[in-house]
């Protein structure tokens, strides 16, 4: 895997990854306004175009991943990519339509497509971020056959954890970063087809109690009470959760917490202790913990990778 650095100014349009982002307005334009990222060599993943712009991003034979930023309300014409793709939702909301089938994603959301499917994108009014992890089916190995045959949505609340050392390992590459990257690559997307084959996570009862738990980031929510929420039996309701989401009630909340206090982290100036406490954790102590045990990093360190 490698870097896929940003190229100089003025060298023209790059090879890899165009962006149509007009930095005056910004607003899409039609073409690449300012620099994209090119692979030395001219080697991997064929020319393509995102309409978004572009952030830290990584390659080799199998991923192509990208941290990209999404402008206000922007559409996006038709069009395809020859890979698969999935695309996690950082911040803001994703839409995609295909073929008269229309998902729309939040925060915690992963939208998974195979190669060659044509789509429409929309973003919301606040704008939207993803990390997007482009593929070549092939290097799943025996998992490509729970790769879904058209466009498809799941919760990956579960898999934060992941996602957030992706996104730390992309800011701050050393020489391990290809191959952390690349096995992050296949947790992730392992965890996205896992999501795809569990049954039962559409159910009404189920979609309120994760609600519950990303809504209300707080150790005092019990089981009980959010079941007596959604009318079912407290027992019955973990065993549904849990085979739906791949994981307990309360480890979906922990995910969840944490995910809330990265954005507040990335989007915001509020003192590390506050962000602690509006995340539902006790206190900054709790939340560094929380961020070196599943991240890697401290708050402080996330923040500022977040901006570099």
């Amino acid at each position: 895997m490698r870097s896929i650095q940003p190229t100089a100014p003025g060298l023209g349009v790059c090879s890899v990854i165009a962006s149509p982002w007009c930095e005056r307005t910004g607003r899409p334009c039609g073409r690449p306004s300012r620099p994209g990222y090119t692979r030395a060599d001219g080697g991997g993943f064929p020319v393509r175009t995102c309409y978004g712009r572009q952030g830290p991003a990584h390659e080799d034979d199998a991923f192509l991943v990208a941290e990209t930023t999404h402008a206000a309300g922007l559409r996006t014409p038709r069009h395809e990519h020859p890979f698969a793709c999935a695309h996690v939702v950082l911040s803001g909301v994703y839409e995609e339509e295909s073929g008269g089938a229309r998902v729309s994603a939040g925060v915690g959301d992963v939208v998974l497509k195979p190669a060659g499917v044509a789509h429409s994108n929309r973003f919301g009014l606040g704008g939207s971020r993803t990390l997007r992890v482009q593929f070549d089916a092939s290097a799943l190995g025996t998992m490509r056959r729970a790769m879904p045959a058209g466009l498809t949505a799941f919760d990956l609340t579960p898999a934060s954890g992941i996602t957030a050392r992706l996104r730390a390992e992309l800011s701050s590459p050393d020489g391990f970063t290809p191959l952390v990257v690349h096995g992050l690559c296949l947790e992730l997307l392992g965890e996205a087809l896992d999501a795809g084959r569990r049954v039962g996570r559409g159910a009404p009862a189920l979609r309120r109690a994760a609600e519950a738990l990303r809504s209300v980031p707080s150790e005092r929510l019990s089981i009980g009470a959010i079941a007596q929420d959604v009318g079912v039996n407290r027992t019955h309701l973990a065993r549904l959760f849990r085979r739906a989401y791949g994981c307990s009630m309360g480890e979906y909340a922990r995910a969840a917490r944490l995910s809330r206090a990265l954005r507040l982290l990335e989007s915001g100036d509020d003192p590390i202790a506050q962000v602690a406490v509006r995340s539902g954790f006790s206190d900054q102590s709790h939340l560094t913990r929380a961020c070196r045990r599943l991240v890697g990093v401290t708050p402080t360190q996330w923040r500022r990778r977040s901006r570099a």
